[in-house]
């Protein structure tokens, strides 16, 4: 310590006014109070954070006193009395040490001005009288105070004040020839001071340099004076410096002289001050500088803020210069920069520093942090230690430098890159992800050594009422909300991101990728366990933002892409690690959480607290959840007082805190770092991977384009590292729905992501074998080329004839595509997996396949054999004989093998494909093969199915055979004689046919003629008698034979035998005519139903082979009638008459055109040019029949939903097919056939609007309000009271219409002009239609998929424009008529319209409230489109 003074002040005043008082020894801080210098003291011990509220509440009061004192006056009297009352005993014994002199001559020193407030005080304090001075302090203890001589140290000092007195006015004024080390300032030191090297090396230079201004430097190799400046050498410093470093390291510094710290300070500031540019001595002297303010226990004008401020100041200048300098003096600069960095770490983490001072070490850390400055690694870590120092130490700052981290993104932005750091696991991150990491977990909560000890100590009850259950749960709250403001600031961080991804400022975006990425890169490493709760965080947020829709849509593909790109992180792991719980519901999994944050803080010696604190706040929160009573997922709640016991979540929460509690074993930083990853998973990972997993599959069915297409590329990255992706139900559902979405590129990519990862797993294919096949008929050419390359490589992998088959069948379609390409393409893929010689499949595997091609749907079995035969004619896929025998061959065995089995199904099926196969003018089905069929024919116990088969095989073979054998001619005719009244009509249509073909054969026509004959008199035997019930089979049999006979036979070749018979045949009758006449007969009215319409039936087949016949008018009055007042039973009969015709004429003209195609002579049809062409007439029939029952036909369309009204919308669609009606007509009633139960009926009338859509697009736009009335009647003809329950009809209709905009708005115009209601009509039934018109629109609407917000306010417009005129005034009247006084308009009829009209009205106001609430339509936003449609 330093030696008594030689010299004193002159008066109190001055030694209170040079002197410092931190050697003072009361205790109690009055320092305050007597300084000149400030109101705050500097040392550490003392400094008591304030509550930043009260401390600006204090200092606007003081700040209002200070202003206007007078008006205070009894305020401050009334304080300072106070003040003065304060008598406490041990204030009396404090004792001040004698200052030491800093320096000679001093005049008295004026008191500086002060506030009035302070003056006051200032002035309340006694002066400190000669008896509470005392010179020696090394053996005072604060107990012995009392007992100082204060008289010997007062007479003594004064002697000491009296002697400088009279020196300083007798002395005469100083010869410059004397010495100047006369009159050099002299510091009388202790002998034990001088013994120690350091501080007499210290000693040493300051004595060389001078220990004042007006001292002459004794060495000038130490010293130059440069001006009025006295500058340190380069070695000086460095000497200065190294002593005060040992000093400081031994925390010795307080044991030099206070002046000649000072003047040490004061040549450091000298050097700093002076260096116009970074030089190595004015780094030193600016360390030297820091290590000295950084010291504890001096004096308290060595810590003025002069110093610390132009430290900081020369620091940012320093920083700036380092771009400029030559790599060669960079490292050592760059080396010192760190240690002053370290050096200022110390400083703020040991004293209150001023914010103004603090600001600026932030700003100049943040250049070095985001890289304006030319830095070294070393200097960025150790700006981020102080930038942490500070974070942590001053908690006021912690918001603010999260900010200004956060706000200094767009810096990154300028530069394209940010600085980056190594960690000690070599894992490199960016210098401000490190800040905000370490940030997070520097927040350091005192450890509650009391609190933890209470918890442990409680005992543990089963009763979860009991009050130390509720004691503990109290403890953990407290104890994991020190968790609460980690949360808060990681919260902050994800809320900016998010912020810019909502507001679009794309300056941010490459500092969030960075920030991404090496969050991703920390996320294993156990010394950085900041980084997963900042990451989870940011992803919850982003989740949340996203489904909510609040980033805007060209943000959201970049938002998708961060969360995805952690998802893929997650799921890295999940790989690495394994399964593991999220949930930690059950009491084992709790352990394990446990255990594992035990294992995870063994790993690392740093942020083992923070690891704790996180896994505290989570069991905190499964506790608390637990005795409450809530479950897992929070949806049921029951009350703590019902539970008999506590749970064993709860107990094992218990036993997982103790664990955690009972870790105080040090850290060994080595171990697996598994561990930890699994906890990561445990915690929140594997919880956040689950809601990642719930975006995907929302993203991926989203209607925006870019949204889905992103969704689909994270997808295929996910499937990369797991393609059991595809396995999870909500995957396969989204990737379903995706294959039908409206984008044709996001279609594309999802077949092309299917398509790369089926090849390298087959299992996959079984699932999404049927959505990817759906594809073949997309709107896009491209997916459909896709899919079907992709398909046909697939079925190489697979020996799966189901798969196979539904490809096969989805293909067919293809077969009618409008693209010739496409056809082309088909054809080739059929060709290749059915015949071509490379195909895997077996001969009976084909021919599985060809069975469920045919058997799926009539179009799939005419697409089939459309198909075979045009390949056969064309040859350009070589489909040979030698290739369809076997298969016919195979066939046939299989056919023949499985008859009256329990797979009589597949024969029957097998037999339809022969008979397929039998069409081909081929000789692939030998007469063998025939023979075998024979039996089929003659068993009365054979099925419908196989003897049916057998006889279209048998006719298809006998048309294009040569000749058959005599003996099989003559056992098939008689087979077919024999049965031919046994047969069904189907059959008949058969054998006939075979028969007639048979006797043209063998030229003999008398077994034909003689059954016909036979027929027409047992036929005419019953004309004129009346019906009996035992006769009837038999006539209508006889009926169908007629028809039968009628239709295939040559009559007219056999009209000689048939005259013989006597069965009043005329002569200038045709056989046919005669057939005709009998068969009318027996369609009077007074025959039965069953006779009558087994009559049409024969009537109408022989006019489909004999088409003139259709326009006769017997014909033509009989088919008036029967439309005009017949049942509808023969309205449909007449109907599938009309059917048939149109089917064989459709069948007839495709073979035609078959035969054209690959004709290779090309021949003129004269008798078309002069009107007698058989195609001609046919045509002109069609035509006719047509116009004049297209009216009766489509009134039919409307009025069954049952299986029958399939006739009437089967005519419907043949004759738009064929291009014989007019689309004008048909329009209304296809579309209001859409609304229709019957499924069938709805597929064939969207197929027939879509069509005219596509080719006469005005005329559907036309016909919409017409088609939504008839729809309402045909629902409420059909359906009843469950016409409310369709709400499908629209949606349809818009689906249609949904490729045009314009076409769209025309709907939506053309709907809304059902708004208006005439409410003056005096109809109730009229009235009554009209509000169930309303009533179904506002059904249909409320549920309407809109694709655009214009068109919900469009439908609002029209919607307020009704309600505010038409719906006041109905309103009104209302009003008026129940309030009229005089009873005028009461009238039973004059209510129930009121009412029904009021019932619109009120359906239209909920619509409007409806669209308004879910397309979030404001009332300012209806206002201004109301306006800009007016307009």
């Amino acid at each position: 310590m330093s030696s008594s003074p030689t010299e004193g002040p002159r008066d109190l005043v001055e030694a209170l006014a040079v002197s410092p008082f931190y050697h003072l020894l009361p205790n109690r801080e009055i320092t305050p109070l007597l300084s000149y210098f400030s109101t705050d003291h500097p040392a550490p011990h003392v400094h008591i954070q304030s509550n930043q509220r009260l401390k600006r509440l204090m200092d606007r009061a003081i700040e209002a006193v200070n202003e206007d004192a007078d008006a205070y006056k009894d305020a401050i009297d009334a304080m300072m009395k106070t003040f003065g009352k304060n008598d406490d005993v041990k204030l009396e014994n404090i004792r001040f040490k004698k200052p030491v002199i800093a320096s000679e001559g001093l005049g008295q020193p004026c008191v500086p001005s002060l506030p009035p407030l302070y003056a006051r005080v200032l002035e309340s304090v006694p002066d400190v009288s000669n008896d509470s001075l005392v010179e020696q302090t090394a053996d005072l203890n604060g107990p012995q105070l009392s007992h100082i001589d204060g008289a010997a140290s007062a007479k003594k000092y004064d002697l000491l004040i009296a002697e400088e007195i009279e020196r300083q006015f007798s002395s005469q004024k100083r010869n410059l020839n004397i010495s100047s080390s006369k009159s050099r300032k002299r510091i009388h030191l202790d002998s034990e001071q001088l013994t120690d090297s350091t501080i007499a090396g210290i000693v040493d230079l300051i004595d060389k340099v001078g220990l004042d201004d007006a001292d002459e430097v004794i060495d000038t190799q130490v010293c130059s004076v440069e001006g009025n400046k006295r500058l340190l050498s380069s070695e000086a410093t460095r000497s200065l410096l190294h002593h005060f470093t040992r000093l400081a390291e031994a925390h010795r510094v307080p044991e030099l002289h206070s002046d000649y710290i000072r003047r040490t300070q004061r040549l450091c500031l000298n050097l700093i001050k002076d260096a116009e540019f970074a030089t190595l001595r004015s780094l030193q002297a600016t360390r030297l500088l820091l290590i000295i303010i950084s010291a504890s226990g001096l004096e308290k004008r060595l810590y003025t803020e002069t110093y610390i401020s132009s430290v900081v100041d020369y620091v940012s200048t320093v920083l700036m210069e380092l771009s400029t300098t030559d790599e060669n003096a960079f490292d050592e600069k760059a080396s010192f920069i760190t240690k002053l960095f370290q050096d200022l770490t110390k400083y703020v983490s040991s004293a209150t520093t001023d914010e103004r001072i603090l600001t600026k070490i932030e700003y100049s850390c943040l250049d070095v942090i985001f890289g304006e400055a030319k830095e070294s690694t070393d200097i960025c870590f150790s700006s981020i230690q102080l930038l942490v120092a500070i974070f942590r130490t001053y908690d006021h700052q912690r918001q603010f430098l999260v900010h200004e981290i956060l706000n200094n993104f767009s810096r990154i932005e300028r530069s394209g890159q940010s600085t980056q750091l190594s960690t000690s696991q070599g894992i490199t991150v960016s210098s401000f992800t490190m800040s905000l990491v370490k940030f997070i977990q520097s927040i350091d909560s005192d450890y509650p050594h009391t609190e933890i000890n209470e918890y442990t100590k409680l005992p543990k009850s089963s009763n979860p009422t009991a009050q130390v259950n509720k004691k503990r749960q109290r403890i953990l709250d407290n104890l994991a909300g020190k968790f609460t403001e980690v949360k808060h600031l990681a919260h902050m961080i994800a809320s900016f991101c998010t912020e810019k991804l909502i507001s679009s400022e794309t300056k941010y975006k490459t500092a969030l990728n960075i920030l991404l990425d090496d969050l991703l890169n920390l996320l294993v490493s156990p010394e950085y366990p900041g980084a997963e709760t900042i990451l989870v965080s940011l992803t919850t947020q982003i989740i949340e933002e996203l489904t909510s829709g609040s980033i805007q849509s060209s943000n959201e593909p970049l938002a998708l892409d961060i969360i995805g790109r952690v998802g893929i992180n997650i799921l890295k792991l999940k790989k690495e690690i394994g399964v593991v719980a999220s949930g930690c519901s059950e009491p084992l999994e709790i352990l394990q959480l446990a255990d594992l944050t035990a294992q995870s803080m063994h790993l690392v010696a740093t942020n083992r607290d923070y690891i704790k604190w996180r896994t505290l706040s989570k069991l905190a929160a499964i506790s608390s959840r637990e005795s409450s009573g809530t479950s897992r997922h929070g949806y049921f709640h029951s009350s703590p007082d019902k539970k008999p016991r506590v749970s064993d979540a709860e107990s094992a929460v218990h036993e997982a805190v103790d664990l955690l509690f009972s870790q105080t074993t040090p850290s060994t930083g080595k171990g697996e770092s598994a561990s930890y990853k699994k906890l990561n998973l445990m915690h929140s990972l594997d919880a956040c991977y689950d809601d990642f997993l719930n975006l995907l599959t929302h993203t991926l069915e989203s209607p925006k384009v870019r949204l889905s297409t992103k969704a689909i590329k994270v997808l295929s990255s996910l499937v990369n590292l797991d393609s059991d992706i595809f396995k999870i139900p909500k995957i396969t559902v989204s990737i379903s729905r995706l294959l039908e979405s409206n984008a044709a590129s996001s279609r594309d990519a999802i077949i092309d992501l299917l398509a790369k990862f089926i090849s390298s797993n087959t299992d996959l294919l079984e699932r999404y074998y049927k959505p990817i096949c759906a594809r073949t008929g997309d709107e896009s050419v491209a997916v459909r080329k896709r899919v079907i390359r992709i398909m046909k490589e697939f079925l190489d992998l697979t020996s799966n004839v189901d798969i196979k088959s539904h490809f096969c069948m989805r293909l067919m379609r293809n077969l009618e595509d409008v693209e010739e390409n496409m056809r082309e393409l088909a054809q080739e893929t059929l060709y290749r997996i059915w015949f071509h010689s490379s195909s895997t499949a077996s001969r009976k595997d084909v021919i599985l396949m060809m069975i469920q091609v045919i058997t799926h749907s009539y179009q799939s079995q005419r697409l089939f054999e459309h198909f075979i035969l045009s390949d056969v004619k064309e040859g350009k896929l070589l489909i040979k004989q030698d290739q369809l025998a076997p298969l016919a061959e195979t066939t046939l065995a299989i056919a023949t093998d499985l008859i009256d089995t329990e797979d009589q199904k597949m024969a029957e099926n097998s037999l339809k494909l022969l008979s397929i196969f039998a069409k081909i003018d081929m000789d692939i089905v030998a007469q063998d093969s025939l023979l075998s069929l024979l039996p089929y024919l003659s068993m009365a116990d054979s099925s419908e199915d196989v003897c049916f088969y057998s006889l279209k095989i048998i006719r298809s073979v006998s048309a294009r055979s040569p000749a058959f054998s005599e003996g099989f001619t003559r056992d098939l005719q008689d087979i077919l004689l024999k049965r031919l009244t046994k047969f069904n009509v189907r059959e008949l249509h058969q054998a006939v046919p075979i028969l007639n073909d048979l006797c043209e054969r063998s030229n003999s026509q008398n077994r034909l003629s003689n059954a016909i004959a036979s027929c027409i008199k047992l036929l005419g035997s019953r004309i004129g008698k009346p019906e009996e019930s035992d006769q009837k089979i038999l006539v209508v049999k006889l009926l169908q034979l007629f028809g039968c006979f009628g239709a295939f036979c040559d009559l007219e070749g056999s009209r000689d035998l048939i005259e013989k018979a006597n069965v009043g045949l005329k002569c200038d009758e045709t056989v046919t005519s005669l057939l005709m006449r009998f068969t009318l007969h027996f369609l009077k009215e007074d025959k039965g139903l069953s006779t009558r319409s087994a009559a049409m039936k024969s009537l109408l087949l022989i006019c489909t082979y004999h088409p003139k016949m259709f326009l006769s008018k017997p014909v033509m009055r009989l088919l008036n009638a029967e439309f005009a007042n017949g049942s509808y039973r023969m309205k449909l009969t007449i109907l599938e008459g009309f059917n048939s015709f149109l089917s064989k004429e459709d069948d007839d003209a495709g073979k035609r055109s078959l035969d054209e195609t690959h004709s290779s002579e090309k021949r003129l049809d004269v008798e078309v040019f002069h009107g007698t062409s058989h195609n001609y007439i046919n045509d002109s029939v069609c035509s006719s029949l047509i116009q004049s029952f297209i009216t009766p036909a489509l009134e039919l369309c409307l009025q069954d939903a049952s299986p029958l009204s399939l006739t009437p919308v089967r005519f419907l669609e043949l004759i738009m097919k064929l291009g014989f009606a007019n689309p004008k007509v048909c329009a209304p009633t296809i579309i209001a056939l859409e609304a229709s139960p019957n499924k069938f009926v709805r597929k064939i009338a969207f197929g027939l609007h879509k069509q005219i859509f596509e080719k006469h697009e005005s005329l559907a736009d036309r016909n919409y309000v017409e088609a939504f009335k008839l729809a309402v009647n045909y629902n409420k003809k059909v359906g009843g009271d469950n016409i409310w329950q369709n709400v499908s009809f629209l949606r349809s209709v818009y689906k249609v219409v949904s490729r045009s905009y314009s076409s769209k708005k025309r709907l939506i115009s053309s709907l809304v002009r059902l708004f208006t209601i005439d409410t003056s009509v005096s109809d109730l039934q009229a009235s009554i239609n009209t509000r169930d018109t309303i009533l179904f629109l506002v059904l249909n609407l409320s549920v309407l998929p809109f694709s655009s917000l214009e068109e919900v306010c469009l439908v609002l417009y029209h919607l307020d424009r009704s309600i505010t005129h038409e719906g006041i005034e109905l309103a009104d009247r209302v009003f008026s008529t129940v309030g009229s006084n005089s009873g005028e308009g009461m009238s039973v009829d004059n209510l129930q319209l009121l009412f029904v009209h009021s019932q619109c009205y009120l359906a239209l106001i909920y619509l409007r409230q409806t669209l308004a609430a879910a397309f979030a339509v404001s009332n300012n936003q209806s206002r201004l489109l109301t306006f800009l449609l007016r307009i």
